[in-house]
């Protein structure tokens, strides 16, 4: 029977779990009942509980809640007022440093004399002659300064395009006839690997303001801490030995002429430690300020060329560029390297002075190149070709074309007869 019985409520369980109906024993019917009751006794207590707990919140005096409520709202408050001005001080800073960078005491990109000069009316004619003393011909006779890569090969022949009528076209068509690229900045014009035209120039542009100007000029066969020295430059570790070329700067920033001697070991003056030097490298973001005119439209487009993230800001008489350096470089070629507003035709003779040093070039070249920069064509009789054959070496300091045509004249022994046109050479 016990058996029987408890089967049948293990079953009636699971009816019931199940949503069957059955018929439970009547024997067992009262303990049932008094299960359920409990059961149900349970949860209307447990039900009475909770709602006490709600009542005795509600039952609080009403000026109570308000101050609580009221506490709460102080709470919710000053934590969003907190979370607000903090999110707004972090945004406000990245973009106050965006903002602030470019105008932070930025340099001029070229000092405008300068400009003046690689901008004037100019006259060439270089055909396979050494990169070093092609470059340094235009450089005299525009009267500009000048620093070239000491990793590329001065001796190279270079073959530029003839149709350069400024001195920056013409640097720039003999950096590109030796797979190099040129670059103007502050008071100098570079020629070099393009990354390091790039890095120098960026270096340059983030230099500290100050450092006074001077002329510098050292002789040939310089070293490299001689150079360092002749500019009273603080006491640093040595730089590599190496000996130079003669140079004659004019109105360099002693900060700049630092820069130069040390970036030709692809290093820059450290500016954290008096005594050292640091790698040169990308400057990134680098801000310069150039002059607004009617260059701009194509400037701004090179520009954003060559850095898709450039930052461009103009005024009434100036634009300020924060680029990578390249987006600089770019901005040089599309600037300097358009032709004059007036080209003139030729010049007059006796009254525009060059100052010029060649090195083994030949008399015909000489002459070439003068009578180009006159806007003049040449004409060579027979009889004095070879003559004009004969190499020559002249150093001259502020001459008049007619002058310097004369001088070469003089040594190879020809005549000279200057036209509105042309220059006839004649032998003697």
């Amino acid at each position: 029977m016990e058996s029987s019985v408890s089967f049948v409520n293990q079953g009636a369980d699971h009816r019931a779990n199940s949503g069957a109906s059955y018929a439970p024993d009547r024997m067992r019917q009262p303990q049932r009942m008094r299960e359920i009751r409990t059961l149900r006794s349970n949860f209307f207590n447990t039900r009475q509980i909770f709602d006490a707990g709600k009542m005795s919140h509600r039952s609080e005096h009403p000026s109570l809640i308000e101050s609580k409520t009221a506490s709460k709202r102080e709470t919710w408050r000053f934590a969003m007022t907190f979370f607000t001005a903090f999110c707004l001080v972090c945004l406000c800073g990245v973009k106050i440093v965006s903002a602030q960078a470019p105008s932070e005491n930025p340099h001029v990109a070229v000092q405008p004399a300068l400009v003046a000069h690689l901008t004037s009316d100019f006259r060439s004619a270089i055909t396979d002659r050494p990169l070093r003393a092609s470059l340094e011909s235009v450089a005299m006779a525009a009267n500009f300064n000048l620093w070239l890569d000491r990793r590329v090969d001065p001796t190279i022949p270079v073959r530029p395009e003839p149709n350069s009528t400024t001195p920056y076209q013409a640097i720039t068509a003999i950096a590109k006839s030796a797979g190099l690229q040129a670059a103007a900045v502050d008071n100098v014009v570079l020629v070099g690997r393009a990354e390091w035209v790039e890095n120098v120039l960026g270096a340059i542009l983030t230099l500290p303001a100050g450092g006074g100007v001077e002329n510098i000029s050292w002789t040939d066969l310089t070293t490299p801490n001689a150079a360092m020295a002749s500019i009273n430059a603080a006491q640093r570790s040595p730089l590599p030995h190496d000996l130079w070329p003669a140079v004659r700067w004019t109105a360099m920033n002693v900060n700049a002429i630092h820069c130069l001697i040390a970036a030709q070991f692809d290093r820059v003056p450290s500016s954290t430690d008096p005594s050292g030097y640091q790698a040169l490298t990308s400057k990134g973001k680098v801000a310069a300020i150039y002059p607004r005119g009617a260059h701009m439209p194509l400037l701004r487009s090179a520009v954003m060329e060559a850095d898709k993230t450039a930052v461009i800001k103009e005024s009434d008489s100036q634009i300020l560029i924060k680029a990578n350096s390249k987006a600089h470089v770019a901005a040089n070629n599309e600037w300097l390297g358009r032709p004059p507003a007036k080209a003139a035709k030729s010049l007059d003779i006796d009254q525009v002075r060059f100052t010029l040093r060649l090195e083994n070039a030949t008399a015909e070249q000489v002459f070439r190149q003068l009578a180009t920069a006159a806007g003049r064509k040449i004409i060579i009789a027979p009889n004095a070709e070879a003559a004009c054959a004969e190499k020559v070496s002249l150093t001259a300091n502020n001459e008049t074309l007619r002058e310097l045509s004369q001088r070469v004249a003089d040594f190879v022994g020809v005549t000279l007869t200057w036209t509105a046109s042309q220059l006839d050479i004649a032998a003697e």
